[in-house]
């Protein structure tokens, strides 16, 4: 690709993955009030909740490294340090669901 393709093509991917950002995100406020208002229950939510916050902490790690060559060190900690608070708010969500007694499925794609 020239540096003119190269440069469309990157604003593209950027462009995209803050998209599926906002998507996941939305998503993830969308299930809260639903199980705020008794319409989704808690495991399914709490579900929901945890499978966004794993997947998103997978695409940060991996971002961020990608990044470490082309942005410096700076990038790659703050998408490690990123992985680390979505791992561990995805943890809380999952723990959430498992208080109800029930046996929740987390489901991932990253």
């Amino acid at each position: 690709l020239t540096t003119v393709e190269r440069v469309g093509h990157d604003e593209l991917v950027i462009v995209v993955g803050m998209l599926l950002l906002l998507f996941f995100v939305l998503t993830g406020v969308l299930c809260e009030v639903l199980c705020r208002r008794r319409l989704l229950g808690v495991d399914v939510s709490s579900s929901i909740s945890a499978g966004i916050c794993f997947g998103l902490s997978a695409c940060s790690a991996r971002c961020g490294m990608l990044f470490y060559g082309t942005e410096g060190s700076l990038a790659m900690i703050s998408g490690v340090l990123l992985s680390i608070v979505l791992t561990s708010c995805g943890f809380v969500a999952q723990t959430r669901g498992l208080k109800e007694g029930r046996a929740i499925v987390v489901v991932t794609y990253a």
